[in-house]
């Protein structure tokens, strides 16, 4: 039992040293300011996990205790620091946080030297005074982080879950320690704490390096959602300024990214979401000299970026995403992922292209009509009268072919007539100012009798109307006024 007591601590050391190394390398990698104080904190919780085991061969050393009580202390500090780092703290916050680090590792340097014979009591509440501070420098980060995950893509709600998981059991496991007092000293309930502590590791490690697969996974429950967007991308985006803000969104939720930008073919900014104009020109000047697409360099204090082509019928435009201070490498998982979903994006940004067009071509009909309309209705106007003094007599008497050319000029020009009315009816109509009616009709000696299906709102004896025939479309009734309505 001792054996297995001494090798799950030595585990659960080992686990703790290549969290921090990962760390470390992390922040080698990209230089952030989040990676650095990640990397402090779990350094400084490897370095306690280390001092345990070699407390255990060379006995127990004053030095190394007040050693084991700082980075202890100082591993939970900078867990607040690391939250600080892109969810900021007040400056009274965090001048108060530091009050508190030196208050705890003073006590803690105390508690070894001046305080180590003291009775079980006091070493209990020195314990837990230490163990209270450590808890309120991680305490707050951890809510914080699960509060901040709400609404965030599945991927960061994930991994800052991850981070407040593990850190929250780390917690549990250290009051329980201190207030269990001698009934956890057994060596059966070592063995079970270090192993919970081991499991932690990985728990931890994903939340700030998480691999593809677990990446994938994580993306599972925005699959039926990610189908959904990619269909009112296509469909019912009506420009394509709106679709492209849209799929900005998405590319940022599908790869759990900072920011998203799109750009058209001539180097334009579409839109953006997470990332400013500056950083979208920063990422497209390295992006010039890589035209087929992958992973740039790292921006100052963010992850790497990715920029895949848009082939557009104009050209090239670009669609990109970037990491930030807590999302998650990109490799060429993620390459591949934006590259499919890009496909789709050029898809939608044509057919808003083909749309915007249509929809100019109608606007433009529609003028054409009202204006064309309007203008040859007054000339119209003009002949029809003069055909008509013509056939009163009023401008003296015709000859024979005079009399047999009037009415075929008279019946023209009340086809004229009509054909006018019909594109004022069409113009109107596009416009929303026109209103169809079911109804049936009956002529009389006073014109016609007007019977609709149910009561009509809007509709009032005095207004113009035109009534057609349903069957064929042909117009039954001119242009006339409503006189009074059928009981």
């Amino acid at each position: 039992m001792i054996l297995a007591e001494r090798l799950a601590q030595d585990l659960t050391a080992l686990g703790f040293i290549l969290l921090g190394a990962a760390t470390v390398w992390e922040w080698y990698r990209y230089r952030g300011k989040a990676q650095a104080m990640l990397a402090i904190s779990l350094v400084s919780l490897a370095v306690v996990a280390a001092l345990g085991p070699i407390q255990t061969l060379i006995g127990q050393s004053t030095v190394l205790g007040v050693l084991t009580v700082v980075a202890f202390e100082v591993s939970g500090y900078f867990v607040l620091r690391f939250r600080d780092a892109f969810l900021p703290l007040s400056n009274r916050a965090l001048q108060a946080a530091t009050a508190l680090l030196i208050v705890s590792c003073l006590v803690g340097a105390a508690s070894v030297t001046v305080l180590a014979n003291a009775d079980r009591a006091v070493v209990t509440a020195v314990g837990l005074e230490i163990i209270v501070a450590w808890s309120i420098f991680t305490g707050e980060p951890i809510v914080r982080f699960w509060l901040a995950s709400r609404g965030m893509p599945s991927v960061q709600k994930a991994r800052m879950r991850a981070l407040s998981f593990g850190f929250a059991v780390l917690i549990a496991i250290l009051v329980v320690d201190v207030l269990g007092g001698s009934a956890l000293q057994s060596p059966l309930a070592i063995i079970i704490t270090q192993l919970i502590a081991l499991a932690i590791v990985p728990v931890i490690y994903v939340s700030f390096a998480p691999p593809g697969l677990l990446r994938r996974i994580w993306r599972m429950g925005e699959e039926s959602e990610l189908r959904s967007a990619i269909q009112d991308l296509l469909i019912f985006s009506p420009t394509r300024q709106e679709l492209a803000e849209k799929a900005a969104g998405w590319a940022r939720r599908l790869l759990g990214a900072e920011g998203a930008f799109i750009v058209d073919s001539q180097g334009a900014l579409m839109a953006n979401v997470g990332v400013n104009r500056g950083e979208v020109d920063e990422i497209m000047s390295v992006r010039k000299a890589e035209p087929d697409g992958g992973l740039e360099r790292a921006l100052p204090g963010r992850g790497a970026a990715i920029v895949v082509p848009l082939r557009l019928t104009e050209g090239t435009g670009h669609l990109g995403v970037t990491a930030g201070t807590f999302t998650p490498l990109f490799g060429s998982d993620e390459v591949n992922q934006l590259q499919g979903y890009a496909s789709a994006v050029t898809a939608g940004l044509e057919r808003a292209k083909v749309t915007e067009r249509l929809a100019a071509i109608e606007r433009n009909k529609t003028q054409f009509l009202n204006l064309a309309s309007h203008e040859l209705r007054g000339p119209m106007t003009v002949v029809r009268g003069y055909v008509s003094m013509l056939e009163g007599g009023l401008l003296g008497d015709l000859n024979e072919r005079g009399r047999k050319a009037v009415p075929v000029i008279s019946a023209k020009v009340m086809e004229m007539n009509a054909l006018i009315e019909q594109m004022i009816e069409a113009a109107r109509l596009e416009d929303g100012a026109l209103m169809l009616r079911p109804a049936e009709i009956e002529r009389s000696g006073e014109g016609a009798i007007v019977r609709f299906a149910e009561p009509e709102m809007g509709v009032s004896p005095g207004q113009a109307c035109v009534v057609y025939d349903a069957a064929n479309g042909s117009r039954v009734l001119g242009g006339g006024f409503i006189r009074r309505f059928a009981s």
